[in-house]
């Protein structure tokens, strides 16, 4: 109470972050009860005027049953936001990086919006802010990154695909999210494989560099996914060798010829 009476003294806030709470233990029951009891503080803290309680949670977290086990518990989850990255929220990304990149990012400007974008001071440095008008439609961020980055097709004509929509469909998972990480590593190892392999192409990226860039950041983001959920290398190396498509039938064949279910259920 005295720091919250401090910093209210001196018009301040202070936020308390949360982040990469799998890790507090190897045991999932226990992670669940660990960030049960994080959100009743968050909770608590809600009495405060000037601290708060930002708490960063994957997806399996937040919709474990027993998270929210608690009184007042929609208190704190109804405040819950969902950081989810849209298509234009990937693009403008990339171009508010590119907008900021030395003597690239002016020339870059000046093609996008006429160099009309907003700024601000950040110590020594003026940092640019990518115009709305640039993000707001896909049509224009589409016709802007062809004609940049990686010009019209995804080979030598349309029946290939588009750049724009082929990388983030080839690289979303189930439910068409991206990764901000995996966007940015696919377009870096094209740019890469590009200035290799294609270092007098009319574009930053070629097409075949994407395709290479995609598979080199989607074998990353397997590695991720197995970090985070070791269950996954038990649950698909059993299916190694399936024909594909097939029924549900094969999968939950093989499943139980391995016995998966109390592999998993030793694991918690």
């Amino acid at each position: 109470m005295a720091c919250d009476t401090e910093l209210d003294d001196r018009g301040c806030y202070s936020i308390v972050l949360f982040d990469g709470l799998d890790r507090s233990s190897a045991r999932r029951n226990l992670v669940v009860d660990l960030v049960r009891g994080l959100l009743l503080h968050a909770l608590d803290m809600r009495c405060y005027r000037r601290l708060r309680a930002k708490v960063f949670l994957r997806s399996d977290q937040a919709t474990e049953p027993t998270i929210g086990d608690f009184s007042d518990s929609s208190k704190v989850i109804s405040s819950s936001v969902q950081l989810t990255w849209l298509r234009r929220d990937l693009f403008g990304m990339l171009w508010q990086f590119l907008g900021n990149w030395g003597s690239g990012g002016k020339l870059l400007r000046k093609k996008l919006a006429d160099g009309a974008w907003p700024s601000f001071a950040m110590g020594e440095d003026t940092i640019y802010v990518v115009p709305l008008s640039v993000t707001r439609e896909d049509e224009v961020l589409r016709e802007r990154f062809h004609a940049i980055i990686t010009g019209p097709w995804m080979g030598t004509n349309p029946r290939r695909g588009f750049p724009f929509t082929w990388i983030p469909n080839h690289l979303g998972d189930a439910h068409q999210l991206v990764s901000p990480r995996s966007f940015v590593e696919a377009l870096r190892a094209a740019a890469r494989d590009t200035a290799t392999n294609f270092p007098d192409h009319s574009h930053p990226l070629h097409y075949k560099s994407i395709k290479r860039g995609v598979q080199h950041a989607s074998k990353i983001r397997v590695r991720e996914l197995v970090e985070d959920y070791p269950w996954i290398q038990a649950v698909v190396g059993s299916l190694e060798g399936t024909v594909v498509p097939c029924g549900f039938d094969k999968v939950s064949e093989r499943w139980e010829t391995n016995d998966i279910l109390s592999h998993l259920s030793s694991r918690r």
